[in-house]
């Protein structure tokens, strides 16, 4: 829009210029006379000045049109995405683009009913979702963040309802340095054995519970244990949520060993993968900010679950289940 503009301006310019030098001197001088002889007794000089203006004008214009970048789209930039009308919150240097224009976000910002938001993939860049399962950890999730914080990384944390109001700080802090918070039910009970009433309490009860500290309802699921089946799927996508599973699992919950946990993580980093881990093992913890340490802006860059659905261009659907991308 802002080059249409620019253009008609440009064109009206040298139009007003064509009909100006078109026209007779003495025709110009006699009907200056007659309409500004009283303010401005030297009508040729007026004009002069009038040309000099419009120089000027077609050189901002000019400037213009060669100077896009107001609504430019730099191809290194990450950004995040969101096919749902909730809240966003968006990060520092990063251009978002909406369906009718373009802006360049403040940091530290929620933007309301972001409808849709293009992201442009790096060059020669693995993008791999690390999601942690059964937090948060008042004592441990905070050694990551800080990792994450570091490495300019983001992770998805699939919350447990009734762990939050020992750790709502930390909640708050994984949340505000852009990572997702996504529901794992309110106390890890398989969604499979429980009836539609219980399964909507467990999501209802932790949507509540996270919005509280993060003012957003969370629009991911991770059932407990990987378990479902129709019933869960149907009533799940009734609530709005896609079920995200995973596709590397490095069975940390059971290793005491963070140099294995680390080897099984660092083999299946490829793009696109969703790695399963927990923030509530310190061996988990150490491997994770290890691999943080090692693979952060070095041909891989590691995101959200919605960053990396994004990413691969596909949609989340409600009910949905999801192992890679």
């Amino acid at each position: 829009m802002k080059k249409l503009t620019s253009l008609l301006s440009l064109f009206l310019t040298f139009a007003l210029l064509i009909f100006y030098f078109k026209i007779p001197a003495n025709i110009v001088n006699a009907s200056l006379t007659n309409n500004y002889s009283a303010i401005n007794p030297s009508p040729r000089k007026a004009l002069s000045y009038l040309t000099l203006f419009v120089q000027s004008y077609i050189l901002q214009i000019f400037t213009d049109l060669l100077d896009d970048s107001s609504t430019a789209t730099s191809p290194n930039t990450m950004t995040l995405i969101t096919n749902t009308s909730g809240n966003v919150t968006v990060r520092s240097n990063t251009t978002y683009t909406n369906i009718s224009d373009n802006v360049t976000v403040k940091p530290n910002t929620t933007y309301i009913n972001t409808t849709s938001i293009q992201i442009i993939p790096e060059a020669n860049t693995k993008y791999v979702a690390l999601t942690f399962d059964d937090g948060p950890n008042s004592s441990l999730t905070p050694k990551l963040l800080d990792a994450l914080e570091k490495y300019n990384a983001k992770v998805t944390f699939f919350i447990v309802g009734n762990m939050v109001n020992n750790s709502k700080d930390v909640v708050k802090r994984a949340y505000d340095l852009g990572n997702e918070i996504g529901s794992h039910s309110y106390d890890h009970k398989d969604f499979t054995i429980l009836s539609n009433t219980e399964i909507i309490n467990q999501v209802n009860q932790t949507s509540a519970i996270i919005k509280s500290v993060t003012g957003t309802n969370p629009t991911l699921i991770r059932v407990p244990y990987g378990t479902h089946d129709d019933n869960v799927n149907s009533k799940l996508k009734s609530l709005g949520l896609p079920i995200i599973l995973w596709n590397v699992d490095p069975i940390d919950w059971d290793c005491d060993d963070a140099n294995l946990v680390y080897e099984r993580v660092k083999d299946n980093l490829d793009d696109g993968n969703i790695v399963l881990m927990h923030d509530t093992h310190p061996t988990s913890i150490d491997a994770a900010v290890r691999i943080l340490k090692d693979y952060s802006n070095n041909g891989y860059k590691f995101v959200t679950i919605s960053e990396l659905a994004a990413l691969k261009k596909v949609q989340l659907i409600p009910g949905g289940t999801y192992f890679n991308f």
